[in-house]
């Protein structure tokens, strides 16, 4: 904020010289505070429109106005709408209505916050369909190959380990004769999908050590329970031993 130079001895650390008997001093800011008596926080305009009003209310010296945006982010989950045309597009492509199963899965992509591995298996399976359809029509064989090779590449990028995303971008370069790459998506393929079954394993193998775990622990528990039982019925016996020996004692009494 520009401000009149107090002219003080020493000056603030946060003031530095301005223009003549003026200073800059730094200030924090606050939303509704000072210098720009903002309701809320900085925004960065998008559009002349907003370019416009900002420049409007300063000519007029009223409060920049502040523009909020609402960011669309991935949540993680995809929308009930996306997973309905998902299989939508899924039901076309098994009834071999390709054309209309790759409009149905553009039409999901379309939808707020899809995560990016099911948007990666949408982009796979409209390669798919493209695929499909060129292997159909020689005619049309070559650009149908090459957006399948574009849809395909585009699930790689948004998730590497998708393999039938390398399977589809290596058919799509041997429908263009590009064999040398289709031979590298072909090999990259195989560690994806190695890689994919070494994880599978893995999860295997935990999955067995865990019941292994829990079956131990099943055995423990019903061998505690036992020994529990064994030892509660041995309490009993010589509570019974205790209460005949009371009794007997009782009726030795009476008689003497």
């Amino acid at each position: 904020m520009k401000m009149k130079d107090p002219q003080s001895g020493s000056r603030h650390p946060l003031e530095s010289a301005a223009s003549e008997g003026m200073v800059w001093r730094w200030m924090p800011y606050s939303p509704g505070g000072p210098p720009l008596h903002s309701p809320g926080e900085f925004s960065v305009p998008v559009d002349q429109g907003e370019v416009d009003a900002i420049l409007e209310a300063a000519e007029n010296g009223r409060a920049v106005p502040v523009f909020t945006q609402t960011l669309k982010a991935a949540s993680g989950v995809s929308s009930a709408t996306f997973l309905k045309v998902k299989e939508q597009g899924n039901s076309l492509f098994k009834a071999g209505e390709f054309m209309k199963a790759v409009s149905a899965y553009n039409a999901a992509l379309r939808e707020d916050g899809v995560p990016p591995a099911d948007a990666a298996v949408v982009h796979s399976n409209a390669a798919q369909a493209l695929l499909k359809m060129a292997e159909a029509d020689p005619s049309t064989c070559k650009p149908l190959a090459a957006e399948a090779l574009k849809r395909a590449n585009e699930a790689v990028g948004l998730d590497p380990t998708n393999v039938k995303a390398y399977a589809r971008c290596a058919a799509a370069c041997d429908l263009l004769e590009e064999h040398e790459a289709a031979s590298e998506f072909r090999q990259h393929q195989a560690r994806c999908q190695a890689a994919a079954e070494a994880t599978q394993q893995a999860r295997r193998a935990e999955a067995e050590q865990r019941r292994q775990q829990q079956e131990e622990q099943r055995k423990k528990m019903a061998a505690a329970m036992e020994e529990k039982a064994r030892c509660d019925a041995l309490l009993e016996r010589e509570r019974e031993l205790e209460r005949r020996r009371a009794k007997e004692d009782a009726g030795d009494l009476g008689q003497a």
